[in-house]
């Protein structure tokens, strides 16, 4: 798995300080203590927030449980005293690549469910002889409640105060945007009616689309997995319309944004490659059925060259399937944009990566004609405030597949996306 946003600890100067949960119900896989780590804002900007959700992909399976454990995606226990969030493009303080968000109070939400902040199991649930915690939502809840009393940490403000609040994440946390992002925006309304929220979603919205080799359902089958085994089945562990909009046997559906945004009544900004990396790789390897995988390698491999290197990597038919995949990809979010209630705006690139606002990418890919980088395309409709919709595509891959070695259609797109 590429897997990206994953907790780093680095030597950079950055005022990240780590703060533990409270409450004893909020426990990561291995039965450590959830937690989140503050940036305190700056004058005025201290008040605006960030909330950040972590990703790095979801637990399969038990095995996969059980191996996630054993690492910083299931624990907090091996954390150090300060994290580097500096490869995140709307937390890092280099304001060449932030300018407009780099001195607001910001939270990194550690992310140790494997459930994108959603289980809610009052058991242990066990795999083998060991005892795991599946309390993705637990450690939601319990987050939101200390933001909001009166020391959150690090000498920020409660978030209690906010005056404007962006709740973001990429991958696994883009897609906790998509189902979380009305709870928090009601939990901060119950306290302040005033302020301002919305949403930016960073390569999280993951499709119900069928692989081109054999037509299952990649995500289906995933998340289906992860709604059994964290027993995601109350409104309040996803998008609470969205649950009742859909039968029992549907709730699954509320954990793919493309059946979420439609429901949500606050605004979100979406950051997507429409022939996106990592669904490139899960949906179109053959090999899709090794999802027990514990390292999610294996599933992988037939597809690992192509979506690694497209331009020299692919063969034909590989090219005209990551391609299709790309069709099935825009067809769905213009579909659910068209549903939606309010007005989400989009930066849709075709670049083959899985990380849009990463390691200054925000700055620097635009749309293969020019005009705005990802980064000023969110500040524009940001400062509409919903009056305009800001939905941005790039032009889609060529029909026609290119010997090797080829120059990638869009020159923006840097290689490698590794």
């Amino acid at each position: 798995m590429n897997v990206w946003a994953i907790f780093v600890v680095g030597a950079l100067a950055q005022t990240w300080v780590p703060v533990p949960l409270h409450d004893p119900a909020a426990l990561c896989l291995d039965g450590s203590r959830g937690a989140y780590q503050v940036k305190a804002g700056v004058g005025e900007n201290a008040t605006k927030f960030i909330l950040f959700f972590q990703g790095g992909g979801w637990a399969m399976s038990p095995n996969d449980l059980l191996y996630r454990s054993t690492t910083q995606l299931g624990s907090t226990k091996q954390d150090e005293a300060n994290g580097d969030w500096s490869i995140e493009d709307l937390l890092t303080n280099n304001t060449a690549r932030n300018p407009h968000f780099s001195t607001w109070t910001s939270v990194a939400m550690r992310y140790c469910c494997g459930s994108s902040f959603s289980s809610h199991l009052e058991e242990p649930f066990v795999v083998g002889s060991t005892p795991l915690f599946l309390r993705g939502h637990d450690i939601l809840t319990a987050a939101i409640d200390q933001l909001l009393s009166d020391s959150p940490g690090a000498g920020a403000p409660s978030l209690s105060a906010a005056t404007e609040v962006i709740v973001s994440g990429g991958s696994a946390g883009g897609l906790s945007v998509f189902l979380h992002l009305d709870y928090i925006a009601s939990r901060v309304h119950e306290v302040n009616p005033g302020a301002a929220v919305a949403g930016v979603a960073n390569d999280g919205f993951f499709i119900d689309g069928a692989s081109i080799w054999s037509e299952r359902h990649f995500f289906t089958e995933v998340f289906k997995r992860v709604v059994a085994m964290g027993n995601i089945t109350s409104p309040m562990q996803v998008n609470s319309a969205c649950m009742a909009a859909k039968q029992p046997q549907e709730s699954w559906m509320c954990f793919l944004a493309e059946y979420t945004l439609p429901h949500l009544e606050t605004r979100v900004y979406i950051f997507n490659s429409f022939q996106d990396q990592y669904q490139a790789q899960t949906m179109l390897s053959p090999n899709i059925s090794s999802a027990d995988d514990p390292g999610g390698v294996t599933q992988w491999t037939p597809f690992h060259s192509c979506t690694h290197a497209p331009w020299s990597g692919c063969n034909a038919t590989q090219y005209a399937q990551w391609r299709g995949m790309g069709g099935q990809f825009l067809s769905r979010v213009r579909a659910a944009a068209a549903a939606s209630k309010v007005a989400h705006g989009a930066f849709l690139t075709s670049c083959p990566t899985h990380g849009t606002c990463i390691q200054g990418r925000c700055q620097s890919i635009a749309l293969k004609g020019g005009g705005q980088h990802p980064m000023a395309s969110l500040l524009a409709w940001y400062a509409d405030e919903g009056t305009e919709t800001h939905w941005l595509e790039d032009d889609p891959w060529p029909d026609t597949w290119y010997p090797t070695g080829i120059t990638p259609p869009n020159p923006t797109c840097a290689m490698p996306w590794a």
